[in-house]
């Protein structure tokens, strides 16, 4: 008769180890896709408008880890601007970005040009996190005043 007690305790014990085990397995599967997807760069494009000519504007960026990430700017003229997220914003109105100043954004990039110009963009983007690939839209003045309004999707 002890036996019995015995075996069903022992069983009893078990079967919590495979629930346990299981449990870890379904966590990691969950997790490790997260993590792999967070830590890879997403490369992507954006499209946007120079507002005084009418011109296309050609983005490319490459989102790296949470909040970080870097952009390419190619003007209609053939200038092209190159530049990371900024981590802590700060625009100097002194230096004639004042429509930038003004836009409510929430991700700013400081952009140097391959002609000797400077850029500066703000993006309200819709996750700060996922990046630009999440959506949003933005703003970029150039230092001697032209505008691109851009579309992130």
């Amino acid at each position: 008769m002890a036996l019995l007690p015995s075996y069903i305790a022992l069983r009893e014990g078990s079967a919590q180890s495979r629930k346990d085990r299981k449990m870890k397995r379904q966590i990691l599967i969950i997790i490790l896709p997260i993590l792999v997807f967070a830590l890879m760069a997403c490369p992507g494009t954006m499209k946007g408008i120079d507002r005084y000519s009418g011109k296309r504007v050609y983005f490319s960026y490459e989102d790296q880890r949470f909040g970080s990430g870097e952009i390419q700017v190619t003007m209609p003229d053939g200038e092209r601007f190159v530049g990371r997220i900024v981590d802590e914003p700060t625009v100097d109105t002194s230096k004639g970005y004042p429509n930038v100043y003004e836009f409510p954004g929430n991700t700013e990039i400081f952009l140097q040009g391959d002609r000797g110009g400077n850029m500066r963009c703000k993006f309200r983007l819709s996750d700060t996190i996922i990046g630009f690939r999440g959506g949003g839209y933005g703003l970029c003045e150039t230092e001697d005043g032209r505008v691109i309004d851009v579309f992130t999707r």
